[in-house]
């Protein structure tokens, strides 16, 4: 059906500092955010990474960050331009080439887990306008091998991660092309100046001189007539 429903029977019996990866070949299920659906094409990589990790609910959005950052740097060692935009997307030049959906469970102001699904569209991609694919068809990839790279990866900015400090939102920033442009507020159709996240993985907008933050998900950005 899905790595997220599968993920989350794997969450609840897994040990605390568990680490496990939820993968599949095919889903009829596969989610996106919202109401959205997520399509699986031949060949890329759909995988749910489970943590039995305590963290502050208030910092849960930083291991999605963590996991962004962690696909864009073993995808950049390929030699591929990796873009990251807020708050859970994965870019080439050309459109979204992925995506990450975060499920947690939670218990007063403490996570009891945090499952992040990583959908990537490695050589092929979904009918859908703004997609785009990470690898051309002639590239011989294969997805247990970059997913080792991003499982390495992650598990260096997991401890970033949990640090209290600036250095999470530096790197995502560094991977974002839209900080410092004026983008739209689709909503409200309000422009202003996305200024980057923080360490929260807020939106820091500037608007007529004032500062203004958004928590993920709340709104939607447009710029240049595009999502």
């Amino acid at each position: 059906d899905s790595t997220m429903i599968q993920g989350r029977i794997e969450a609840e019996k897994s040990s605390a500092g568990d680490l496990k990866i939820v993968t599949a070949d095919v889903q009829k299920k596969g989610k996106g955010h919202a109401d959205h659906k997520w399509t699986t094409t031949k060949g890329s990589l759909a995988c749910t990474f489970v943590l039995k990790e305590k963290i502050p609910l208030a910092e849960n959005h930083r291991f999605l960050m963590a996991c962004q950052i962690a696909a864009a740097k073993a995808l950049q060692s390929h030699g591929k331009e990796i873009f990251l935009r807020w708050p859970n997307d994965i870019w080439t030049k050309a459109g979204k080439a992925g995506g990450i959906l975060d499920d947690l469970s939670a218990t007063g102001s403490w996570t009891n887990w945090v499952n992040l699904g990583l959908g990537l569209n490695l050589s092929s991609k979904p009918k859908l306008e703004g997609s785009d694919c990470i690898f051309t068809a002639k590239e011989k990839i294969l997805r247990k091998d970059i997913l080792k790279e991003i499982i390495d990866s992650f598990k260096e900015e997991i401890k970033i991660a949990k640090l209290k400090d600036s250095q999470l939102e530096k790197q995502w920033n560094l991977f974002c092309p839209d900080v410092n442009k004026k983008i739209r507020i689709k909503e409200s159709g309000t422009d202003c100046v996305f200024k980057g996240i923080n360490s929260y993985g807020w939106a820091i907008t500037e608007m007529e001189g004032k500062e203004k933050l958004f928590p993920p998900c709340t709104i939607n950005f447009q710029k240049n007539g595009g999502n």
